[in-house]
């Protein structure tokens, strides 16, 4: 359509072009109607005629003892090129969702997580045109393309054809670096030469080179461990290797991309949607679930801006509580309010920190007609049943609970407001647990006296 043809979709009349033809959607799916030639629905019949009709160029290099192409090869392994061109089509892009796809997968109206950033984009080269003048798109990568029968293909590469030869394309650092981020294993220009050799010979006779394997994901609760268990438009954390090239935080509204990382969360109904990061590491991402996620086993997919993947699941449920402390201790990271007999009210301090080491502070009860109040913060509870079924206990006496749901200004963080008892007085160190709908939070303490 946008090159001028009227199109294989067509209205009831069989003829009349039909308007409504959206992209990532397959354009038979559901029944629609198509431009009939001899009888035969036109776009089943391009269809079959791609997966039957069109075959690989035979590469003059096909079976060639050039030692030069099996150290290419090996190169090319070297340098994890398979990470974007590996795999039996020799390239990662893939259609992963069941169509329509989650608005999730799409961000300026790309299939953003199939998208790498090799270097090859500049926004003020004079080829980076699109239809009507629209800002040109490549600043969030492109899709690698295959490398199958490239020998057929002998000049203008990448996406723009701003290099008209391979080693051009082999002279781009950025490109030739992707998948070992921060190592240049190209930098001699003789094994360049291997590996175009290489990549020259590769027809649909090579055997392909599979990505390397995926490696293991942990993914529980960001608050605390409470096994591999989350609650829809809840905050979960992913532990393993590889799962970014850099450590980048983002804020409160965090974006399904964070550092070229991503990751994907594929529910028990087999709609994948990515979910929103807010901390991307080496070693440890944060993220939000979404919302919409249903319950019942889902697989979580991180893939790295070196298309490093890493694999987990995790059980979702509509509950499953935790609450935060503070970093490698059990003291409740909370605030806390006192409101006299009058009124007034003034904040308590509920932790101290000096340097690195957080320690509980002590909350004076004080007289019988003041009371303190305690906010803890946590997350996968606000979709709880009710009030009444979120009970707390501090230091084994129950504690009136006011409040239990979202806390409205981070995403998928909740809160709980509860009462400490002032028969707490002069106890020290208590415990504090929180329990939601029969599940019970893990532990955190406070200090009163």
């Amino acid at each position: 359509m946008v090159s001028g043809g009227a199109g294989l979709i067509v209205g009831t009349d069989g003829v009349t072009p039909d308007p409504n033809v959206t992209n990532f959607t397959p354009l038979a799916s559901g029944g629609r109607n198509q431009l009939k030639l001899r009888g035969v629905p036109a776009w089943d019949a391009i269809d079959a005629y791609v997966k039957s009709g069109i075959r690989a160029p035979i590469s003059p290099l096909r079976g060639s003892t050039d030692p030069d192409i099996a150290a290419g090869r090996q190169l090319f392994t070297l340098a994890n090129c398979q990470s974007c061109h590996g795999g039996a089509q020799w390239t990662s892009s893939r259609v992963r969702y069941n169509p329509p796809p989650d608005a999730s997968l799409i961000v300026n109206t790309q299939l953003i997580a199939e998208l790498r950033k090799v270097g090859t984009f500049n926004a003020q080269a004079f080829n980076e045109v699109r239809q009507n003048g629209a800002p040109p798109l490549g600043a969030d990568g492109f899709a690698p393309p295959s490398l199958l029968s490239l020998f057929a293909f002998p000049q203008t590469f990448f996406h723009n054809g701003s290099a008209a030869s391979l080693d051009e394309v082999m002279q781009n650092v950025a490109h030739r670096s992707a998948g070992t981020p921060g190592t240049d294993t190209l930098t001699d220009a003789a094994k360049r030469q291997q590996v175009i050799k290489f990549l020259l010979s590769i027809d649909a006779a090579t055997a392909p080179i599979a990505p390397n394997p995926a490696g293991s994901l942990a993914v529980t609760s960001a608050a605390a461990n409470i096994g591999a268990r989350l609650a829809p438009d809840s905050i979960g954390s992913g532990y393993g290797s590889g799962l970014a090239v850099q450590s980048i935080s983002a804020g409160a509204t965090a974006p399904v991309v964070l550092g070229g990382s991503t990751i994907a969360v594929q529910d028990a109904a087999g709609t994948l949607r990515l979910g929103q990061m807010f901390l991307a590491s080496p070693s440890q991402v944060n993220f939000l679930l979404p919302a919409a996620t249903s319950a019942g086993r889902a697989q979580i997919t991180v893939t790295s801006a070196s298309g490093a993947v890493a694999t987990g699941s995790v059980d979702v449920a509509a509950v499953t509580p935790s609450i935060f402390s503070l970093g490698g201790t059990t003291v409740a990271a909370a605030v806390a309010v006192r409101v006299n007999l009058v009124g007034t009210q003034s904040p308590v301090a509920v932790f101290q920190c000096a340097g690195s080491t957080c320690t509980a502070a002590t909350i004076e009860l004080g007289s019988a007609g003041d009371q303190v109040f305690l906010t803890l913060f946590g997350t996968g509870l606000r979709k709880n049943s009710g009030l009444g079924n979120v009970r707390a206990t501090i230091g084994g006496a129950d504690a009136p609970v006011f409040f239990a749901g979202a806390q409205g200004e981070f995403a998928g963080l909740d809160q709980v407001n509860l009462q400490i008892p002032i028969s707490l007085r002069g106890r020290g160190d208590v415990p504090v647990v929180v329990t939601v709908d029969g599940q019970t939070t893990n532990t955190v303490n406070i200090n009163v006296r």
